[in-house]
């Protein structure tokens, strides 16, 4: 739809939704950095939106045109409620796509079932070069908008693995298992010693964390030390700073 809102008229634009409206104006955001013509995405978004007003986004003077671009794209993909990926920019097909890994660390989920912090973790896994994502997690929808949103188009290639009997799995596996969860006798990640690769990184259920039967089937147990009073940390945040300490462990011991 990103090229074709050159050609929608007046009468068509009013008859759109708002969310149908929020989606082409992204898509032609997206269009027009492709085509490095901000002039000309200004031009019609002003036309467009005198048609019809819907929420709109001003950029601040003090960005330049590229930044605010993808602004826009931003601000209307986010009303639109669909996942347009920024990705889809590139030309690369998906059958393309071959992640090649430069850690063998394997995520390993636990009833982690809300898409914002499945797709954070995808993210994460791919910024630290990380080996695959494993879930035991029936009817998880990798299509899912919002996981789509937070993964930033890494879902595309990452390895997403289903096991249906995750202890089963553990129990079989060869490499070790550090579970990402404060016990009575988990190691705060200050005083840890990350083993060398493979090994295996289990993040547990936003309400309870890691159960006690896949608990009994890991090595180790880290926790990240807190000074707040609510001693508690989104899991996809607490992943990303345990994805940074071991990086830059593995770095300093080379």
């Amino acid at each position: 739809m990103g090229k074709s809102v050159k050609i929608i008229g007046k009468n068509k634009w009013i008859f759109l939704s708002p969310r149908q409206k929020h989606t082409a104006l992204a898509k032609f955001a997206l269009y027009c950095i492709d085509e490095s013509n901000p002039d000309e995405f200004l031009e019609y978004y002003n036309r467009l939106i005198s048609y019809a007003p819907i929420d709109r986004y001003k950029p601040p003077a003090w960005i330049n045109d590229k930044e605010a671009l993808e602004l826009f794209f931003s601000f209307h993909q986010k009303l639109s409620g669909k996942a347009i990926s920024y990705f889809i920019k590139s030309k690369t097909e998906k059958a393309e796509l071959i992640w090649n890994y430069q850690k063998n660390i394997s995520v390993i989920l636990d009833q982690v079932l809300t898409p914002y912090n499945i797709g954070s973790i995808l993210r994460i896994i791919d910024n630290f070069g990380f080996s695959e994502l494993i879930h035991s997690t029936k009817g998880l929808d990798i299509d899912n908008s919002h996981l789509k949103r937070s993964a930033m188009g890494t879902e595309q290639w990452i390895p997403i693995q289903y096991i249906d009997n995750l202890p089963k799995f553990l129990q079989k596996t060869a490499t070790p298992v550090i579970a990402l969860e404060k016990t009575s006798k988990s190691i705060p990640i200050t005083k840890w010693a990350p083993p060398t690769t493979p090994f295996n990184i289990i993040i547990g259920n936003e309400a309870y964390g890691i159960s006690d039967n896949i608990l009994s089937y890991c090595s180790e147990s880290v926790h990240i030390p807190m000074l707040g009073y609510k001693n508690s940390m989104n899991l996809s945040h607490a992943f990303g700073i345990l994805s940074f300490y071991i990086s830059n462990h593995h770095i300093k011991t080379k």
